[in-house]
C-alpha cells in the first residue's frame, strides 16, 4: 500500500480520490475534531440527487454511489438505501439507531425536500464553498461532499421546522407585495412627469393624500384644471393606465396588511 504521511488535510480534501484510503492515515489536525465512521454526500439537481456513502471496511474506506430521482418515493428509497449500504457492507457497521447525518448541498430550494425524506441531522452547504473538484461531475461533487461530511468539517445546520418555513413564507409574500406596489407607484410618477405633471416632487403620488388628489383628478373623465399644474390634459389612454396602477397599489397594499396581520397572528401561534 502507499504511504500518505505527507498528504495533509487539504491536499486531501481537494483530492478525494488521489489516494488509496486507509482510515487510520486520514490526516487529523486543526481543520477537522474527528473522522467519523461514515459519510454521506448528496449533489442536489431538479430532476435528480447522486449520492454517495463513505464506509469502513476494516482499516480502509471504501464508497457506494447511486443516482435517484427526486421524486418523493425516490428520496425515501434513496435514505433507505444509504441505510443499507451501512447496515450490510459497512465493519464496523456503526449505531444506525442514531440520527443519519449526511452532507447536501443548499442548490435553490432542491435540497428541502431530500431533508424531509432523509430526517436524521444534515448539514447544508453552499455549493461555493463546499470546495468544487476539477473535473465538474455530480459524481465526483457527491464523492467530496461525502468526504467533508465523513472529516466533519462543517458543522450541523439548524432545520427550520414547519412553522418557521410557513412563517418565512408568509413574510415574503408580504414583502413581495411591498415590493410589487412599489413598482406601481414609481411608474405612476415616471408616466405623469412625461407628461408634464411633475407634482411628484412634492410628495408620494400614492401616499400623500394632497399630491394624489391632485393626480387623481388630472387622469379623472373630467380634470379640473389647477393654478400652477401644466394645463396640456393627459391622454385618455394614459389616463387609463394609470388608474389601473393605483388600483394595483392599493390592492398590494390592502395584501400587505392583510398579510401582516395573518403573520402576527401565526408567530404568536408559535409562542
Amino acid at each position: 500500500m502507499q504511504q500518505h504521511s505527507s498528504l495533509s488535510l487539504s491536499d486531501f480534501i481537494r483530492n478525494p480520490d488521489s489516494v488509496v484510503e486507509d482510515f487510520s492515515e486520514i490526516p487529523d489536525d486543526d481543520d477537522t475534531e474527528f473522522v467519523k465512521e461514515y459519510g454521506i454526500g448528496i449533489d442536489c439537481h431538479l430532476k435528480f440527487i447522486e449520492v454517495c456513502v463513505r464506509y469502513r471496511n476494516g482499516d480502509l474506506i471504501q464508497k457506494a454511489q447511486s443516482r435517484f430521482s427526486t421524486e418523493w418515493v425516490d428520496l425515501v428509497v434513496a435514505r433507505d438505501w444509504c441505510v443499507s449500504v451501512l447496515g450490510t457492507k459497512a465493519d464496523p457497521s456503526p449505531d444506525l439507531s442514531a440520527p443519519l447525518h449526511y452532507l447536501v448541498e443548499s442548490t435553490a430550494n432542491y435540497h428541502m425536500p431530500v431533508c424531509m425524506a432523509f430526517g436524521g441531522n444534515p448539514t447544508i452547504i453552499n455549493p461555493t464553498i463546499a470546495g468544487a473538484t476539477k473535473r465538474k461531475t455530480d459524481v465526483l461533487d457527491s464523492k467530496l461532499l461525502a468526504l467533508h461530511d465523513q472529516i466533519n468539517i462543517w458543522r450541523e445546520c439548524y432545520v427550520p421546522s414547519e412553522d418557521v418555513k410557513t412563517l418565512r413564507v408568509m413574510i415574503s409574500q408580504r414583502d413581495r407585495c411591498i415590493h410589487d406596489a412599489t413598482v406601481a407607484g414609481n411608474r405612476i410618477n415616471n408616466i405623469i412627469t412625461r407628461f408634464g405633471l411633475t407634482v411628484g416632487r412634492s410628495g408620494s403620488v400614492v401616499r400623500d393624500p394632497h399630491v394624489r388628489a391632485i393626480v387623481e383628478n388630472q387622469i379623472s373623465d373630467a380634470p379640473v384644471p389647477v393654478e400652477g399644474i401644466c394645463p396640456i390634459p393627459i391622454p385618455p389612454e394614459v389616463r387609463t393606465v394609470l388608474r389601473d396602477e393605483y388600483e394595483k397599489f392599493d390592492r398590494l397594499t390592502a395584501q400587505a396588511e392583510e398579510c401582516k396581520a395573518r403573520i402576527f397572528q401565526k408567530a404568536r401561534s408559535m409562542e
